[in-house]
């Protein structure tokens, strides 16, 4: 009886707190952003390589080792990208074409006004990121990730 009550504690335990690496967070925002039907539309545009996406995500995306909520956490991730989105519109140059096919150079916001093309999406939320992170308190650490961004690409597709 006391151990079924222990396992049944540790269990709720396991439900509102998680400590997760802010590497993984990075990596698997950026796949999750990759792979987003918002970010495709961009694609092109940015001409970004992962890699370069994941460093500017960590430049961006200002995650903290410490315990921290749900609803902060998120906050940092959907203000970081909102943040990175601007810096994109106001000092990406891409060439598009008018319509009597002339090419110019553009900043990407202007690109997204001709083109009718919305930022991408910003408004992760952990579950989305990953399942089992839909948890109310998390520990970030800076623990190294045993894992590279290419690893976790099957989780995104």
């Amino acid at each position: 009886m006391i151990l079924s009550k222990l396992v049944i504690k540790l269990q709720i335990f396991k439900k509102i707190y998680m400590e997760i690496k802010i590497e993984e967070i990075q990596n698997r925002l950026t796949l999750l952003l990759i792979n987003s039907e918002s970010y495709s539309y961009l694609y092109d545009y940015l001409d970004l390589e992962d890699e370069e996406l994941l460093q500017d995500i960590k430049t961006y995306v200002d995650f903290e080792e410490e315990e921290t909520n749900k609803s902060d956490l998120e906050e940092t991730i959907d203000s970081g990208l909102s943040s990175l989105m601007d810096f994109y519109e106001s000092e990406w140059s891409v060439n598009v074409y008018d319509d009597e096919g002339n090419e110019e150079e553009v900043t990407l916001s202007e690109a997204m006004s001709r083109k009718k093309i919305a930022r991408f999406r910003t408004d992760w939320k952990l579950a989305d990121i990953r399942q089992e992170w839909d948890v109310d308190v998390l520990n970030l650490t800076e623990e190294q990730d045993d894992y590279s961004l290419g690893d976790y690409y099957s989780d995104y597709q």
